[in-house]
């Protein structure tokens, strides 16, 4: 006897007449897996509501935070005089490095694995500094891609936390780490302070980053609004910080 039990939520809603959600369905098995490694059905809630569009663009935001911070990573190597492997090896620190971490933290495979046009397009944008890093003044166009690689980062890697775990504080820590592991790994090998740890405004962006995130989420927020407004926060935040040269309180204890 054959069981009339329904296994997969697209043929679902192919027999509710659904086609919109069995389209956004379908983008989700896709995307979904490619871009976290698990099965649609746990980003699905965070989505349910948004088009393929909307999960589309999800995953363009993550390419460019990939491109971003692996541009930031190959102008850093390039102020230390590196070769162009040392340019494609410290590109991909920041590109894949927080991700990476956070994947692992929470039991899945690198994200990257599973849609190897990250690493794609970290190759290009190293290799494109290491052709052209001449022509640009390195030390601050590094301080913007870093800025946007952040704020990409802190709020898709609250998303995937949330998504996972259904804990905001666990979201939000998630976001964060995404967002500045890369970039203290990219530090630490050019030998420099990191930028979390200088006074600067940065995991405070961050934060601010995925906070927003979590709180419109929360509220059931459409993703297509959430997300792209959470990272303009945290995208604000930093550069603000950044042109007013605003930093946190800093104290040295004298014993």
């Amino acid at each position: 006897m054959k069981s009339n039990k329904i296994r997969d939520p697209a043929q679902a809603d192919r027999r509710n007449n659904q086609p919109e959600l069995t389209m956004t369905y379908s983008v989700l098995k896709r995307v979904s897996y490619q871009r976290f490694g698990v099965s649609h059905e746990r980003i699905a809630p965070l989505a349910r509501t948004g088009t393929k569009t909307m999960v589309e663009l999800i995953g363009i935001f993550g390419y460019v935070g990939v491109f971003a911070f692996a541009a930031s990573g190959a102008l850093a190597a390039g102020r230390q005089g590196m070769d162009i492997f040392g340019f494609i090896f410290v590109g991909l620190l920041p590109a894949v490095g927080g991700g990476t971490v956070r994947d692992l933290l929470l039991g899945l495979q690198p994200f990257w694995i599973h849609d190897q046009l990250n690493v794609t397009l970290a190759f290009i944008a190293a290799v494109t500094v290491f052709a052209f890093g001449n022509h640009i003044k390195s030390g601050r166009l590094l301080a913007w891609f870093d800025c946007a690689g952040i704020s990409v980062f802190s709020v898709l890697g609250a998303q995937t936390a949330l998504a996972m775990t259904d804990s905001i504080l666990i979201a939000i820590m998630l976001g964060v780490t995404t967002a500045v592991v890369g970039g203290i790994m990219r530090d630490v090998v050019c030998n420099e302070v990191p930028l979390v740890l200088r006074k600067e405004i940065y995991a405070t962006a961050a934060f601010a980053g995925a906070g927003s995130y979590c709180l419109l989420a929360t509220l059931e927020i459409d993703p297509a609004i959430s997300v792209p407004l959470s990272i303009t926060i945290c995208f604000a935040v930093r550069g603000i910080a950044m042109v007013t040269e605003a930093s946190l309180p800093s104290r040295t204890i004298n014993n």
